[in-house]
This record gives C-alpha cells, sequence and structure tokens, in this order.
C-alpha cells in the first residue's frame, strides 16, 4: 500500500441529525435453495436484524483537502481519511494517492474557495446510487447549512439520460445549476468541504432521512393511472431475461404496462411507480422506483441466483412493501466481473402464482392514494377539519369526471344541463363561468382537440390560448391541470373531422412551460409548470403546475 490512512481531525462534525430506528421483515424469497451459502450468509445479517437501531449522520467539515477518484478525500500532504471511505476498491484509493501526490508536487490543481458538498462516490452514474445515496445528501446538507455560495461537487461526464435525471432532480430539492461545482475525477483542492458520513451504506445501511428527499421528488409528480406495471429490461444489459418476449407476453395477458424506464423521465418514472399496486422487473437501476410506490404496494424483484443483495430489501421495508424476492436460474456467461451478470430464466409458473395470489385491480384513484401516502408519513392524526377541494371538468358532457377526489365537482359543456354543477358554454368563444382562483384542479379528457387554434368572429382570436388563460385565471396559486388528448403523430389525433387542434409533446413544454412560453407571444397570460407528460395508448396526458409568471 502506497498511501497512508488518517483519523478525521478533531473537532471536524459540524452537524449531527438523529436517523431513527426502523424495524424490518425478513422477505419472502422464492426458490432459496437457488441461493450460495456464502451469499445467503452476507444477506441475513441484514434480513434478521428485525429492527435498525437510531443512530447519528454526521456532516463534517473538512479545510484544505484534495478530493480524487470517485470522492476519495485527502489531507494537503496526501493521507487518506480512512474513516469516511466507502466501497472504494483499493487499486481506486491507490491510483487517486498518486494522482493527488502529482497534483501536490507540480502545484497543478483545481481550487475550490467556495464552501462546497462531497457528492461523489463509487457508483454514481447508477440511477439508483445517486437518487438514494448521494441526492439526500445534496438535500440534507443545503438545508442544514443555507449558505448563499455554496457549491455541489458532482460529476460531469453522465450519459445524457442519466444527466437530465441529475438535473431535474437537484432542480426540485432547490439546487440551482449556477451552484453545481464539475468535477472530472482529476484533483481538485477544496479550501472547505463539507462531507455527509453515515446516510447509507450500499447493502448495509440506508437511513430514514433518505426518504425526506425521496418525498419531495414524489410530491412534485401525480401518480399514473396504471396499477400494474412490467419493468422491461433491455437484452444488451446485463441481467437480461432470456425469456423476455414470452414473458412479455404473460405480462400483457394479466393486464401489466409494459415499459423501459430509462425512456422515460424522471416525473413520469415516479408517476408510473407511485401509482402502481403490483410493480414486477429485474433487480437493476430501473427498479429503484418502488422507493416511491405506495404502501403495501406488491413488488415481485426478479433477481439472479447468484445475486447478494439488500438494496431493494431496505426501500421495501421504509416504504412497507409487500416484497417478494424471486431467484431465476442464469444462464450464459457473466456480462462483467460480477458473477450473476449473466442472462437469466424467468419461470412463467412463478408470475403466475404470485399473481394470482393477488388480485391485479385496474382501477387506481391516485390522489386517494397520495392522501393515504401523507397520512402515512405524518402519522395517524387526523386534521380537525377536512379541506374542500374543488374541481372543474372541461368538456365534461353529462357526468363529470373527479380523477383527482376533490369534494366538490364542476363542469362545462357546450350542451345544457338539468346538473346545477355543470354549466353551459361555449369555451370556443366564452369565458369560463367561474371566479378567479377558484379551483384546485382543471381537467380535460378528450376535449382540447376541439377547441380552434384560431377564428375570426370577426376579429382574429386565438381561442386555445385564450382557453389556457381561462384555465389559468380560475385555478387556484399550485392548481392543476390535467389534460388527456389524441395527440401527433398517432392517426386518432387526426380521423376525427372535428379535431381542430392537434397537440404534440411540445404544445405544452415549448408555449406554455414557464421556461418557455413561447405561447406569450400570442396573448397568453399566465405560466404553468409541466410536472408529467406521457403517452396513454393514443392519447397525450400532460399535468401542468399553475405557476407564478416571471
Amino acid at each position: 500500500m502506497s498511501y497512508s490512512l488518517m483519523a478525521m481531525p478533531e473537532n471536524c462534525v459540524y452537524a449531527e441529525f438523529v436517523s431513527p430506528a426502523f424495524p424490518t421483515t425478513y422477505p419472502t424469497v422464492i426458490h432459496k435453495e437457488r441461493i450460495s451459502a456464502a451469499a445467503l450468509s452476507a444477506m441475513e445479517d441484514s434480513w434478521n436484524t428485525r429492527l435498525f437501531a437510531e443512530r447519528k449522520i454526521r456532516l463534517l467539515q473538512l479545510t484544505d483537502v484534495f478530493v480524487a477518484g470517485e470522492g476519495i478525500v485527502f489531507d494537503r500532504v496526501g493521507r487518506v481519511y480512512g474513516d469516511i471511505l466507502t466501497q472504494q476498491a483499493p487499486e481506486h484509493i491507490e491510483r487517486a494517492a498518486a494522482q493527488v501526490a502529482a497534483a501536490i508536487e507540480s502545484g497543478d490543481h483545481e481550487t475550490r474557495t467556495e464552501p462546497t458538498v462531497l457528492c461523489v462516490k463509487p457508483g454514481w452514474q447508477n440511477y439508483g446510487h445517486w437518487l438514494v445515496e448521494i441526492l439526500p445528501i445534496a438535500d440534507a446538507a443545503k438545508r442544514a447549512l443555507g449558505e448563499d455560495d455554496l457549491r455541489f461537487l458532482i460529476p460531469n461526464t453522465f450519459a445524457p439520460v442519466m444527466k437530465k435525471v441529475v438535473d431535474d432532480s437537484l432542480s426540485i430539492v432547490g439546487v440551482a445549476a449556477n451552484r453545481v461545482s464539475s468535477y472530472s475525477f482529476l484533483p481538485v483542492f477544496a479550501k472547505r468541504l463539507f462531507v455527509m458520513h453515515g446516510m447509507t451504506h450500499h447493502g448495509v445501511y440506508m437511513s430514514p432521512l433518505v426518504f425526506d428527499t425521496l418525498n419531495r421528488l414524489q410530491d412534485h409528480t401525480i401518480g399514473s393511472d396504471k396499477m400494474n406495471i412490467y419493468i422491461k429490461r433491455e437484452q444488451y444489459l446485463s441481467r437480461s431475461i432470456e425469456n423476455e418476449a414470452e414473458i412479455d407476453e404473460f405480462m400483457h395477458s394479466r393486464g401489466f404496462f409494459s415499459f423501459y424506464p430509462e425512456r422515460f423521465s424522471l416525473k413520469e418514472q415516479i408517476s408510473f411507480f407511485s401509482g402502481a399496486k403490483n410493480i414486477v422487473g429485474v433487480a437493476g437501476a430501473a427498479m429503484t422506483n418502488i422507493c416511491f410506490a405506495r404502501a403495501e404496494a406488491r413488488v415481485l424483484l426478479l433477481y439472479p441466483e447468484r445475486m447478494t443483495d439488500t438494496f431493494f430489501w431496505f426501500m421495501a421495508n421504509h416504504r412497507k412493501l409487500d416484497f417478494v424476492d424471486v431467484r431465476c436460474a442464469q444462464s450464459g456467461p457473466s456480462r462483467s466481473h460480477l458473477p450473476w451478470d449473466s442472462s437469466l430464466r424467468v419461470e412463467i409458473q412463478d408470475l403466475q402464482e404470485l399473481l394470482t395470489s393477488r388480485s391485479c385491480d385496474k382501477n387506481n384513484k391516485s390522489a386517494a392514494y397520495r392522501t393515504r401516502m401523507k397520512k402515512h408519513r405524518q402519522g395517524n392524526a387526523m386534521p380537525a377539519v377536512t379541506k374542500v377541494t374543488r374541481t372543474l371538468d372541461l368538456g365534461c358532457g353529462p357526468q363529470i369526471n373527479n380523477k383527482f377526489d376533490a369534494n366538490e365537482l364542476y363542469g362545462i359543456d357546450v350542451r345544457a344541463s338539468d346538473n346545477n354543477n355543470i354549466k353551459s358554454a361555449d369555451l370556443s368563444i366564452e369565458s369560463i363561468p367561474f371566479p378567479d382562483n377558484y379551483f384546485d384542479f382543471v381537467t380535460a379528457f378528450d376535449f382540447l382537440e376541439h377547441v380552434p387554434r384560431v377564428i375570426y368572429a370577426p376579429h382574429r382570436r386565438n381561442c386555445f390560448v385564450e382557453l389556457m388563460n381561462e384555465v389559468y385565471r380560475v385555478l387556484k396559486p399550485g392548481g392543476l391541470f390535467f389534460s388527456s388528448t389524441p395527440a401527433y403523430p398517432r392517426p386518432e389525433a387526426f380521423q376525427d373531422p372535428t379535431h381542430v387542434n392537434i397537440i404534440t409533446e411540445n404544445t405544452f413544454t415549448r408555449y406554455f412551460d414557464v421556461d418557455f412560453r413561447w405561447a406569450s407571444m400570442y396573448g397568453f397570460k399566465g405560466a404553468f409548470r409541466v410536472h408529467t407528460q406521457m403517452w396513454n395508448d393514443f392519447h397525450l396526458e400532460t399535468a401542468l403546475i399553475k405557476v407564478d409568471t416571471p
């Protein structure tokens, strides 16, 4: 070993957080006999711990230090702070130590003078490691420190899809892009470095405090109505399913929505998982999204028989999920140095029995779920007064759609109705007949495509833009507008001769989102934030939140 280890300096603890105790349950394991004795022993150290005791998480402040490699911290003369090493391979420490020694000798290195939070660790490029083990550090440190010039040392070599996840998640927790200090894995000298220690230890411990951050992400997202989801895995990846076509067909026959999560945005992934009652997928980064699942959702985690893992088990316990560890036979060579990174074969009979043992209800009430989750987070205390929420359904016909379980329901339709809560109005040319800031929710199902974009009556009017102004006007601050409409390029968007307003994936994101507001040139006076947008068959479903105008 060509580097030396040293203990943490005295008085380096800047703040301490209490990580609450939490109980766990031993997992249900299918084909447990397939797990090797060594792998089983490694997992059972955690599985058999019925109660993880309360512990301290420390925010450390170090001065005049180097950071190199995957978050390895050295003092000013090149000694490694050994107490905060996590999952660092000896050869990686050796390499980083050599780089730091060279930087000290030459004086050729970057220097950070602002207070900086370390947000680098092994596995940084992985979706799961980022969401569970790095983002919560940035979030907790930001809230604890609150310094205007605080910076966050974050790698600058993420793949494009992952870079979008990183940017979006940081934005939600309030870390602005100009606060990110780019890190290229070469030695950086920090005058004042903050290190969060003890929040997670991959496979060994996961603090409940992690979910403070994950809940914040979830609170910015609306649950999908897809109750049963099957998480597909690209065939070029390790741990792909050998009989994928067979499994996909079976899951479809059971009413499951199959998708590749990495093809969707962070908010869309959260939406799918937070609304689901039954979740099936292979152990991999995408299954990290079970951390957003509803309490008691059933999760069938398909594991290679030789895989050692407790990462998802910890999440399942924190979220109180009905978690089943299904061990699958491996086939072919491993695609990495890990013995479990080969293909696996999933047995239809296992899925059939496990899914039959629990009904797969297709009807989801996402707002009710969010209410239950809020109560779960806050304990059993119930408010003395029930909050009144109002929803308005545009083009409702004879029946008002109440997607978000509001207390008071109102509708508008061009045809008159005997229902006193349904007003008659032609929204192509008339205003919404309700006062300002009145509704928590406004919905439009198969309606916007019938609203003309431009008419002359007798002068030019931009009807769709005017309607969006009206939606903005009647929504309360922070209120939500949800639309579901046949959209381009699907033929259903064009085949109806009364479809005169063709929506695309860029209509809301470019013309009405606060970051662009291109519709302002046509008279749009409001501002929304696009929170989710996804396809449901040929319908494009978009959720917009009312925000302050710039």
